[in-house]
């Protein structure tokens, strides 16, 4: 699970990294291909809604599957260079990009032990800042080898080879398709039927709308980060792309990290207020800071968000699932992040409205930091209420190999 949600990362991190190649061969410039993001973003809300109730219905190990050669299939497209099948390009990685999540916590909600639910969980949701890292490691050498196409093509061919070598999980993982073997084929009421469940739940409503403050942070940081630094630190563009890396790095050991705490402390919930919290200093300091400060007073900026706000996903999808109805984990997974996916395809334009009306990013991140902040007060709602739902748990259910 962990690699079939780094690899769909990696495809899709894959086509901002080779944007300064490729827009020569588009005709357009490199910044356009940046609006891809809400594209991706918009068909990963829709189809994580589908890969939810799919999972449910047919497994998790398929439907990551054909996640895999969605993204795959984009990432052809995209090396093939046409001016005109850019938007395809979009649809098709955001439909790659969505399913992963739900279809993961279908399967490990099954078959993980209780005591172990926010690390296993935060240790598979490293697969997206894991996706980002592989690329900006990998595709920059492909592409100065071979050239920017062949890069492109080298990823297709990665996530379909990995598609193939999940088939054999699918007899031990994918039960579903034989317990539901008879059942009629999904309607589309029955895709939309878990976002008006998460809602009607006061938890999960919570929690959702306040995931969708934690990831507008998380995209509009991993969007603006680099060019924060050269446009209003001025800083080098070395300087500012290793500020990236840490943002990613840092997320991906604070995921882990995060987990093992919440898992020791059994106090998820109170994890989560504190990366409301966190969150908000940070983004208030982000916007206080000036280009006199030294430069390790960033590093350590930088490194304090990454460590909250690209880190909070692994215990928020853990507690989603021990909230969700026996068996249902995916599906009510994939209504959550329809709310935790409208965050990362809204905020960036929103922040780039206000860098354009007022010329400052301190307007941009103090609007993060409003947002983030009314998560704090949605925190302490969900730390006072009462469990809607029983957990997913079902020892009898996990499988013997």
């Amino acid at each position: 699970m962990l690699a079939a949600q780094t690899l769909t990362a990696f495809a899709w991190q894959t086509i901002p990294v080779l944007a300064p190649a490729a827009s020569a061969s588009y005709g357009i410039p490199d910044e356009h291909i940046g609006f891809l993001t809400s594209v991706v973003y918009l068909f990963a809300m829709v189809s994580a809604v589908i890969g939810g109730s799919m999972a449910t219905r047919f497994g998790a190990i398929t439907v990551s599957q054909r996640a895999l050669l969605c993204c795959a299939i984009g990432a052809l497209l995209f090396g093939i260079g046409s001016y005109w099948s850019i938007i395809l390009v979009g649809v098709l990685i955001g439909c790659g990009y969505g399913p992963p999540t739900p279809a993961s916590s279908q399967v490990l909600a099954r078959v993980t032990p209780p005591r172990l639910t926010n690390v296993v969980f935060s240790i598979k949701q490293t697969g997206i800042p894991l996706g980002g890292v592989l690329a900006g490691a990998t595709v920059p050498w492909l592409e100065r080898l071979w050239g920017w196409q062949i890069a492109a093509f080298a990823v297709t061919l990665t996530c379909v080879v990995f598609a193939f070598a999940l088939q054999p999980m699918r007899r031990v993982y994918d039960i579903e398709a034989k317990l539901n073997a008879h059942e009629p084929t999904p309607r589309l009421l029955d895709f939309i039927r878990p976002v008006g469940e998460v809602w009607r739940r006061p938890q999960l409503r919570r929690l959702a709308l306040a995931s969708t403050f934690f990831s507008a942070t998380q995209g509009s940081l991993s969007v603006f980060v680099v060019v924060y630094g050269v446009n209003h630190l001025h800083l080098s563009l070395v300087e500012a792309g290793a500020l990236g890396s840490l943002l990613a790095l840092s997320g991906i050991f604070g995921r882990i990290a995060w987990g093992i705490i919440a898992e020791m402390t059994r106090r998820p919930r109170q994890v989560l207020l504190g990366f409301a919290i966190s969150m908000t200093a940070g983004l208030l300091a982000l916007a206080l800071a000036k280009p006199s400060w030294p430069l390790i007073a960033y590093t350590g900026l930088v490194v304090f968000l990454g460590l909250t706000a690209i880190s909070w996903t692994g215990v928020y999808v853990a507690e989603i699932a021990r909230l969700a109805p026996a068996g249902r984990a995916g599906e009510i997974t994939g209504g959550t992040v329809v709310f935790t996916f409208a965050g990362p395809l809204i905020s960036p334009a929103l922040f780039s409205i206000a860098l354009l009306l007022t010329n400052s990013y301190a307007w941009g991140f103090g609007l993060l930091a409003v947002g983030t902040f009314a998560a704090i007060f949605l925190m302490i709602q969900v730390l006072r209420g009462d469990p809607d739902v029983e957990p997913t748990a079902q020892p009898d259910q996990r499988p013997t190999s």
